[in-house]
């Protein structure tokens, strides 16, 4: 037998802004899964939370865990991709390796996510998705992965609302 009808992913969950989402959803009924590869800052209390250590930057990690909650749940009913990677590195000391974790973490894995949940969310007739971005899409920052990634993020966001209907 399946759990929870209300079932919410959310990326970046163990702290700061992901944090106080898990709690909202958390009290609003959700069984919410965080994932993150930061150990939550505080101690998960509510039983209806669960903490998965993930790094967002593999595509295959992400497809296991997804896969493992759906055989679990049989559905997802939010995904929040809340995670960002913010180096604060100026551009004359930035390395590839940095260039490449931000995109990962800030638009792979929302991507990745959303590829794998969307199934779920068509078969049952509801679903939401919601990327936090920044305000760094508009004014910039001081870290130039962070603001191209979170703007890519902002593109995928626009697009999925035109081209999908849960």
């Amino acid at each position: 037998m399946k759990e929870n009808k209300k079932v919410a992913i959310v990326t970046g969950g163990a702290s700061g802004i992901g944090a106080a989402i898990v709690d909202v959803l958390s009290i609003d009924g959700y069984q919410v899964n965080i994932l993150d590869k930061q150990v939550p800052l505080r101690t998960i209390k509510r039983t209806r939370v669960n903490y998965h250590h993930i790094d967002l930057k593999s595509k295959s990690v992400i497809k296991l865990v997804v896969k493992e909650l759906l055989d679990r749940y049989d559905h997802i009913s939010v995904l929040i991709n809340c995670a960002g990677v913010y180096p604060s590195v100026h551009l004359e000391k930035y390395t590839d390796e940095l260039w490449q974790e931000c995109f990962a973490v800030n638009i792979f894995a929302p991507f990745w996510l959303t590829q794998a949940v969307v199934p779920s969310m068509k078969k049952y007739g509801w679903g939401r998705i919601i990327n936090i971005t920044s305000g760094a899409v508009y004014l910039g920052s001081r870290d130039p992965g962070y603001s191209a990634s979170k703007s890519a993020l902002n593109g995928l966001t626009k697009s999925l609302q035109e081209f999908s209907q849960i």
